[in-house]
């Protein structure tokens, strides 16, 4: 950022005459110079007068409006912000759901340098008022203000406006989230039963049917697997004997005309990419998988019959939604929504929150792919037993040595 004030205000004194001096630095880097009666006078008129200049260039680059400058950040982003890596497409179709839902048609036909703080506020406010939740406002709030601090960078705004402007959540509904997406090891068990019954039916259509669903459920149950890893899955990846499988790819959702290329990628972080063992009551499922599989060129595990990886609402709606319609439980369409809701994903919780009860902590993070053994924490650590014989283990460890 090349446009910025030049130090503090400082006085001079020329002729017997005192006045307070601010520079600052134009957008092209020229030195430029205002005088005022005291010094947050200068400050404050250096001020203007830069973010005068910072919008006359902003115009002339095109970015005559928030809306216009935020299509820079998408195309920005595609190709990697600031010598940053390209965000994924699944990231940037989020985006430009977000501008074109929630930002843009409050902030979009605004002059970019016309948006200050109580605008920002406004705005926050109006998210809270229409969005759904206040973690869809917080989200839309938190894309704004990336969008404004890239502004920044560019030279096209003097400060980012909605610095400070925050929204936040009400912490004991994000606690209740945390459990109430977590299958009980009881809805779990009903879940498996109707899962295999359905993979050993008499029914040729309905075991034709889950001869690979069936398969692709175990991976998602027994390794933690997000879906868009194990679609993105190939034989490959799998060791000897189907005893472990490297997780180096996903695919994502199709949206629009996406071509295979745009949906497969890299996983989400680098901690995603690891190895996990495969439990030996899957292996023989996956080998009889593997001979009923269609072949591929790049050997999908779980391929269309065009030979492309399976989009997820299909393996939503076609398996997992008819799946639970079949589950009898105690809870009945208020569990099945809850876990429709969840989607697939419920299955990575259940396997995580199953290592986190056996005090397995590090070998959670280290399976799941979490950035840090702090966020398996901060996820699941209110599943960590608290039960007697934990308190009196505790109890006698920090007391050893006491003397009293």
């Amino acid at each position: 950022m090349k446009a910025r004030l030049s130090g503090r205000p400082r006085i001079e004194t020329v002729n017997g005459s005192s006045y307070w001096v601010q520079a600052y630095y134009t957008p092209s880097g020229q030195r430029k110079r205002v005088t005022a009666q005291s010094g947050r006078e200068a400050k404050q008129l250096a001020k203007e007068r830069l973010a005068s200049e910072l919008q006359d260039e902003a115009i002339a680059q095109g970015y005559t409006t928030f809306e216009k400058f935020a299509e820079k950040f998408i195309r920005d982003s595609r190709n990697g912000r600031d010598g940053e890596q390209p965000l994924q497409p699944a990231t940037i179709a989020g985006y430009e759901s977000y501008l074109r839902n929630w930002i843009n048609p409050k902030l979009g036909a605004l002059p970019l340098g016309d948006i200050n703080t109580a605008k920002m506020r406004e705005f926050r406010d109006h998210l809270i008022a229409r969005c759904p939740s206040r973690n869809t406002a917080k989200h839309a709030l938190n894309l704004a203000k990336a969008i404004f601090t890239y502004a920044a960078l560019l030279d096209a705004v003097f400060a980012n406006p909605a610095e400070g402007v925050k929204i936040k959540l009400d912490w004991s509904a994000h606690e209740d989230l945390k459990s109430d997406r977590i299958p009980s090891e009881q809805d779990m068990a009903e879940i498996d039963e109707m899962a295999r019954d359905l993979y050993y039916s008499d029914d040729p259509r309905i075991a034709q049917t889950y001869r690979r669903y069936y398969p692709m459920f175990l991976i998602l149950r027994m390794t933690g697997v997000r879906i868009s890893e194990c679609l993105g899955l190939q034989w490959g990846d799998f060791e000897t004997g189907y005893s472990s499988v490297t997780i180096s790819r996903k695919v994502d959702r199709a949206r629009g005309n996406q071509s295979l290329k745009q949906r497969v990628g890299k996983t989400k972080t680098k901690n995603s990419r690891r190895t996990i063992p495969v439990p030996q009551p899957v292996r023989p499922i996956i080998a009889e998988w593997r001979l009923a599989c269609p072949a591929t060129k790049e050997g999908w595990v779980f391929p269309t019959k065009a030979g492309r990886p399976l989009d997820y609402n299909n393996v939503k709606n076609k398996f997992w939604k008819p799946l639970l319609r079949r589950v009898n439980t105690r809870r009945d369409e208020q569990f099945r929504q809850q876990l429709v809701d969840h989607g697939l994903h419920g299955l990575r919780h259940f396997f995580v929150s199953l290592l986190v009860r056996e005090g397995r902590i590090k070998e959670a993070s280290a399976f799941a792919g979490h950035s840090s053994v702090a966020f398996t924490l901060d996820q699941y650590g209110h599943l960590i037993p608290n039960d007697t014989r934990t308190m009196e283990e505790v109890t006698r460890i920090v007391s050893r040595d006491l003397i009293v």
